[in-house]
């Protein structure tokens, strides 16, 4: 397979499985065409970001367009995919914060993120400058699933609320809720019962830098698919809890062997 890799726009619905050829636009004209310096002839990897991937080759360049004509010359489902389903909950934080557990995430294997307040959240990202937001998160996601070789490109959703977050639980096979302190759990001994295990769909909910409150932990412990678990001896940062608690929920399945 070629060594070049880029995933189609999330705005593109086509299934590549389906497609002889596929004519692409400015955004990867410019990356494929001005960045890389790929000509007519040279081929590629194409992702749909939907599982399928596809050797194609340039057919037609149209400069004044910027626009490219690609020819699909074989397909296959997208390797690099864990049968596991992570997707993170992560609480509201500093811009950079947030960066970087989508972009960490997304390397080791997490399938999709969902961004919620929450009453010790030192950010309240206001409902004009969501989109925005949304859309600097994407990009961030689709090269990062890029680099890593992802076979699909995770998906972040619009800002939740604590009840958003209580209703959206109730969809997944179990719920992680990370703490500092005083958890009941561990991923090993989940892991040990068959509660985590490969090809379950989890939710893992990170708290804010300075915590999730009692009412909250309360909440969502109700849940009766939600296990409180522990992040071990040291603390740590919002940032890091959900990468790293990502890689071991996998690590315990079997996924990251």
């Amino acid at each position: 397979m070629p060594s070049k890799r880029f995933f189609l726009p999330a705005s593109r619905s086509e299934d590549l499985m389906k497609l002889d050829e596929i004519e692409v636009g400015p955004d990867m004209y410019n990356h494929m065409i001005k960045s890389m310096r790929m000509q007519k002839g040279d081929c590629c990897l194409l992702l749909d970001g939907r599982g399928h991937q596809g050797k194609v080759r340039i057919e037609e360049i149209d400069r004044d367009r910027e626009s490219a004509v690609l020819k699909v010359i074989n397909t296959e489902d997208a390797a690099g995919e864990p049968d596991t389903e992570i997707f993170i909950a992560q609480a509201l934080a500093k811009k950079k914060k947030v960066e970087t557990v989508i972009q960490k995430s997304t390397e080791i294997g997490a399938r999709g993120f969902y961004p919620f307040s929450s009453r010790h959240a030192v950010v309240k990202l206001k409902a004009d400058r969501v989109d925005k937001r949304l859309d600097r998160w994407r990009k961030i996601i689709r090269e990062a699933a890029r680099q890593s070789e992802r076979g699909i490109r995770p998906d972040i959703f619009r800002p939740i609320d604590l009840d958003g977050l209580m209703d959206l639980s109730r969809d997944f096979e179990v719920v992680l809720l990370a703490r500092a302190r005083e958890a009941r759990h561990t991923i090993k001994e989940l892991s040990r019962e068959k509660v985590v295990r490969k090809g379950r769909k989890i939710l893992l909910i990170i708290g804010p830098e300075g915590g999730l409150a009692e009412k909250e932990i309360e909440k969502l412990i109700s849940l009766k698919n939600c296990y409180d678990i522990s992040l071990g001896p040291r603390i740590l940062r919002t940032e890091t809890a959900g990468p790293v608690l990502s890689g071991i929920i996998l690590h315990e399945v079997g996924e990251m062997q």
